[in-house]
């Protein structure tokens, strides 16, 4: 089985709702000649002007292949024939669209993180990594047809410097409010070391989560509980600006209170290391 991202504009994704069939130009067939039955596929829809608005690139629905490829010349989407096509079923069709540039640090498949557009360019459908599907999945609430309802918590990556700050009496962890609003008091809270030493060190249960336009407001509402020191919270706002995601003035922040904060004896190893964004634990 393979994962694909489809690239397509607002116009074209209501065709692709309507009928169930994705459809690409001749000079790329190389590519959907590649999708077999059963192969996934993420709809991606290219940032959209409405009236005074632009709506961000986005990721809007996920699907499953039902057909291999076939060529069909009658006029079905908008503006070019797309005549190599492949018939879809829906999987999940999100309440929400995601805002793709927040998934960014999320996903494997792109590596110049800064420049992220480039991996997307003149590309009309590409091969992705099976993590990055279920990573939007999981974004989107949905995980491999799992709801919400069965998430039992989150696992963060955290650099060992900040990570062993919560044994040691700080009790709230910032983030930017991207993937993971859904979380709620009484989820568990896994904080996986990263950089070196790396592995599931230890874990707390949620008391309560809030959110902010402005990060550093945080630190009047906390003050030493908080996991970073003035001066980091400073310098994590401005790295996140540098990716070009969440200027605090546009984008939320959240603030994650903790628990029953506790250590393991010894790093836990997970199958994989846990990716930049976290992850949502069943």
């Amino acid at each position: 089985m393979k994962y694909w991202l489809c690239v397509t504009n607002q116009k074209n994704w209501e065709v692709i709702k309507e009928k169930n069939i994705w459809g690409v130009e001749e000079r790329h067939r190389d590519v959907i000649s590649k999708v077999r039955p059963g192969d996934k596929l993420l709809i991606y829809v290219m940032g959209t002007k409405k009236g005074n608005e632009t709506l961000p690139p986005r990721i809007v629905a996920a699907y499953e292949a039902v057909s291999e490829m076939f060529i069909d010349s009658s006029r079905r989407f908008k503006g070019k024939l797309y005549p190599l096509r492949i018939r879809l079923r829906p999987i999940a069709v999100f309440p929400k669209p995601l805002d793709f540039r927040e998934l960014v640090p999320r996903l494997g498949f792109i590596k110049n993180k800064r420049f992220w557009v480039s991996h997307i360019q003149g590309k009309a459908m590409g091969e992705i990594p099976e993590r990055d599907f279920e990573t939007v999945l999981e974004a989107a609430g949905v995980k491999g047809g799992v709801s919400m309802a069965e998430i039992k918590g989150v696992a963060f990556p955290i650099p060992k410097q900040f990570a062993q700050r919560f044994f040691e009496g700080k009790d709230v962890f910032v983030k930017p409010a991207t993937v993971f609003r859904e979380l709620k008091p009484g989820m568990r809270f896994v904080i996986y070391q990263s950089q070196e030493d790396t592995g599931f060190v230890g874990e707390a249960r949620i008391k309560a989560v809030s959110f902010a336009d402005d990060p550093m407001e945080f630190l009047r509402r906390y003050g030493e509980r908080l996991f970073l020191s003035e001066q980091e919270l400073k310098d994590y706002v401005k790295s996140q600006e540098r990716w070009g995601r969440n200027k605090a003035k546009k984008r939320k922040w959240m603030a994650i209170e903790l628990e029953d904060i506790r250590k393991y004896e010894k790093p836990v190893k997970p199958e994989r290391p846990v990716p930049v964004g976290g992850i949502y634990l069943k």
